[in-house]
């Protein structure tokens, strides 16, 4: 209920305006995972810098993502092993518009995003087209053949807010209500007490980075959703490039259960002092 609050206190920005403003198709992305308790002293901390992407009076939207992978995880290891070059495929389901997308993203020392609208019944499914759209600029950027077919390997289900800079070529997503799940079980393994947000933009320079430097967090190296989604899955064994991040999601959800328990010994305190004094 906060965070809404502090949500309403942005300026409104359309889609339209938004992506006319700043496509950022290429970029430089930085990430940080912080505590979800802590978003709505970050809102109120960037309320005046940035406008809020609004769509129909809605400032929050649910996105589905499944990635693709070869069934040898070549994606993943290559962000494991650390590869200067690396890429990642994915179908994307905006929920709340019913709208979906193709994409594959390149990692060369900039982000570069690539994508095609599909029809939303072909979410989730590698088909034909999106195998030769990934083969076609992955040979083009890292010089290479795909080495197996996609297929569908992890899905993960969050609640976006976007925010851009008013001023300067930024764009700032805020991902909540994280859940991961492996597309051939039901079973769903959720972090609803982090957020991950992600600076975007064509400089290394982002406004972003100086605000939320204020409340001790710093980029986080290694915080890819679908690496960090199949360690959790339990999909993989060797995950040692995240074993900081684990680390410091681990630190994160102590403190939040930590909290929790305090809230809960200061309001039974409370009680039986009221009680006392009745």
């Amino acid at each position: 209920m906060e965070r809404k609050k502090k949500l309403k206190k942005f300026a409104p920005i359309s889609l339209e305006h938004l992506n006319a403003q700043m496509e950022l198709m290429e970029r430089i992305d930085k990430k940080y995972i912080v505590m979800a308790d802590d978003l709505p002293l970050i809102l109120e901390s960037l309320t005046k810098d940035y406008a809020i992407l609004t769509i129909q009076g809605k400032q929050y939207f649910d996105y589905k993502t499944m990635y693709m992978d070869t069934k040898t995880l070549d994606s993943f290891l290559a962000h494991q092993d650390k590869h200067d070059k690396r890429r990642k495929a994915r179908s994307r389901l905006y929920v709340d518009s019913n709208i979906a997308f193709f994409e594959c993203k390149i990692k060369d020392g900039m982000t570069r995003k690539y994508r095609y609208a599909i029809d939303p019944y072909d979410y989730g499914i590698p088909t034909p087209q999106s195998q030769l759209f990934v083969g076609e600029i992955v040979r083009s950027h890292l010089r290479t053949d795909l080495t197996a077919p996609l297929v569908p390997e992890l899905e993960v289900l969050y609640t976006r807010i976007t925010l851009c800079n008013r001023k300067t070529n930024e764009r700032v997503t805020i991902d909540t209500n994280l859940s991961f799940r492996n597309p051939d079980h039901h079973d769903i393994f959720s972090l609803p007490h982090i957020a991950i947000i992600e600076a975007k933009t064509q400089s290394d320079n982002a406004h972003f980075d100086r605000v939320i430097g204020n409340f001790g967090y710093q980029p986080m190296s290694a915080c890819s959703k679908y690496c960090l989604g199949m360690i959790y899955t339990r999909r993989v064994e060797e995950w040692t490039t995240f074993a900081r991040t684990i680390s410091h999601i681990s630190f994160l959800s102590l403190h939040h259960q930590s909290t929790l328990q305090k809230k809960r010994r200061d309001r039974k305190k409370n009680l039986n002092i009221i009680a006392q004094i009745k």
